[in-house]
């Protein structure tokens, strides 16, 4: 007998992975290229709504705060799922929900609210540098469109900034 990841499951787990690989299917297979060569095309707005109302862009956020409450095991395995189509989508919908988690375990579930359910999204920003006095952050994904960036210092302060401040310069990887 074959060992994949389907047998580790629990029933919760299997449905919830089945719903994740039939948006994925169904919303990222046809669209991933595109999203990665046109990322302003519409395409990766489009597929974040859907995300959304599916409830993976609050999956790690609290049941009390208004998300799913997803345990890291579940959302590994989300993740996963989608990045078999886009890594880059992946890689969205991992920072975003770590920037809100990151926001709850402060505190500031309100801060959540504008880009908790698929409206917009939230990107965390990691490592923190000082140099001259000015912060530097080396990676961002999702950075160069999000309307929340969430900033964690070396010694855990936690710094938001919205989208349009004059504090951030964002500059987008050119490959």
């Amino acid at each position: 007998m074959e060992l994949t990841r389907e047998i580790l499951l629990d029933g919760e787990r299997r449905l919830m992975l089945e719903s994740v690989a039939d948006y994925r299917k169904s919303v990222l297979d046809d669209a991933a290229r595109e999203m990665d060569e046109s990322p302003a095309a519409g395409k990766v707005k489009e597929a974040w709504k859907k995300a959304g109302s599916l409830g993976l862009t609050s999956a790690l956020i609290s049941e009390e705060a208004g998300g799913q409450g997803m345990d890291a095991y579940s959302f590994c395995l989300v993740v996963s799922e989608l990045a078999r189509a886009s890594a880059g989508f992946g890689a969205l919908l991992l920072s975003h929900n770590l920037a809100l988690w990151a926001l709850e375990k402060a505190g500031l579930v309100k801060a959540t609210e504008p880009v908790v359910h698929g409206n917009g999204w939230a990107a965390l920003a990691w490592p923190f540098r000082e140099s001259d006095g000015a912060g530097e952050f080396a990676f961002v994904p999702g950075g160069a469109a999000a309307g929340l960036l969430v900033m964690v210092s070396g010694s855990g302060d936690l710094f938001t900034v919205t989208s349009g401040t004059d504090a951030v310069e964002v500059e987008e990887i050119s490959y």
